[in-house]
């Protein structure tokens, strides 16, 4: 009889360890798995991240961000081993930094490095600007 109870044990592991790692494995791609769009032509830069899958009937994980180019202060590229977020920060009226965060987990290398070339550059003319000021 104690040998059942055992394999029962046994069985039920076998059972519960699989669908466990599937259900976090199915939370994390849901969470995670978003679309992202940037804009930098004209005066404005654009952001958009969305959600991948049911986004296109209900689309409540839209973040979204459109400010002039010269309110963006910097920005900063976190790179976690599953997970990367680009925060980028914004000058508000009341001469305050908001941060701004993007998922940008399943961008490849090359456009990661287009953006960062992208965002350099308004940061640049934006640091230009403020000295042909001074």
């Amino acid at each position: 009889m104690k040998i059942l109870k055992d394999h029962n044990k046994g069985m039920a592991l076998v059972f519960i360890m699989p669908t466990l790692f599937l259900v976090l494995f199915s939370w994390f791609v849901y969470k995670n798995v978003k679309y992202f769009e940037y804009d930098s032509d004209g005066d404005v830069l654009n952001f958009i991240n969305r959600g991948m899958f049911i986004s296109n009937f209900i689309n409540y994980r839209e973040n979204r961000a459109e400010f002039p180019k010269v309110k963006l202060s910097h920005y900063k590229i976190n790179d976690y081993v599953i997970y990367r977020t680009l925060n980028v920060y914004v000058k508000t009226k009341n001469h305050r930094v908001k941060r701004l965060r993007f998922n940008i987990t399943f961008l490849n290398k090359k456009k990661i490095k287009a953006l960062k070339s992208s965002l350099n550059k308004v940061i640049r003319n934006n640091k230009k600007a403020l000295n042909a000021r001074s």
